[in-house]
């Protein structure tokens, strides 16, 4: 087993134990790849909803500060910032034995900067001591169903139909891939629903595969209302 397979391990077990000893519902580990998610877990709302979390675990070897740049591709940090449900991330100090954690939710809108496709976020970590602990309990447990103001999280009134259900995601994507073609994406798919070989095929075609959803496409070149890593509703 590699030095790096057991780090991850490790930092997988901190973190695992750490949430235990949040009292949740449930903890399920899972094996998405993109975006790249560990684990979900549940915790019940002050209201007695379900609130539910998914979690990316970063192992760390070297010494984490509060201030720390974090770097995500484009397609990442779309697909975080599109999700139903939020993302918390945890950066795990495996030599101090210590977590940190961000809520992306919280990620800014703009980078710090670009680095050849990717984007640099300047961002600052909580440190999971007992402080940080009742913070991050209090968020998960936050009551939110029903409410505009964001102040917390979870399965808000935008996810849930009227009879309480989750509704699914109605977005699909059209992005441009490094060949010049355009691939047809379902929320949190893996793989391409359809190519085509433009953009106007693609999102006629986007349409075809969901008539119920309104496509969003990714821009392809700078203009007054937006850059390459913003997407437009069409």
């Amino acid at each position: 087993m590699s030095d790096a397979t057991l780090v991850t391990m490790r930092a997988l077990s901190l973190a695992e134990l750490f949430l235990q000893d949040c009292n949740p519902l449930f903890i399920a580990k899972t094996e998405f790849k993109e975006p790249k998610l560990d684990y979900f877990v549940g915790f019940a709302a002050n209201n007695g909803s379900l609130q539910v979390c998914a979690i990316d675990v970063l192992a760390n070897t070297r010494r984490v500060s509060q201030r720390f740049s974090l770097i995500l591709s484009h397609r990442r940090f779309h697909r975080i910032k599109g999700s139903n449900i939020p993302f918390l991330l945890f950066i795990v100090d495996v030599k101090m034995n210590e977590i940190f954690f961000f809520w992306m939710d919280d990620l800014p809108s703009e980078p710090a900067s670009r680095l050849k496709g990717d984007l640099r976020f300047e961002i600052s970590l909580t440190l999971a001591d007992d402080a940080g602990k009742r913070k991050l309990v209090s968020r998960f447990t936050a009551q939110t169903r029903g409410s505009q103001s964001g102040a917390g999280f979870g399965l808000t009134r935008s996810t849930y139909g009227a009879t309480g259900g989750i509704m699914p995601d109605k977005r699909i994507y059209v992005e441009r891939r490094p060949q010049g073609d355009y691939a047809i994406r379902k929320p949190n798919a893996e793989r391409a629903s359809d190519v085509r070989p433009t953009q106007k095929e693609a999102i006629e075609r986007a349409r075809e595969i969901d008539p119920g959803a309104r496509p969003h496409v990714e821009r392809v070149r700078n203009t007054s209302v937006g850059h390459p890593d913003k997407w437009r509703k069409v």
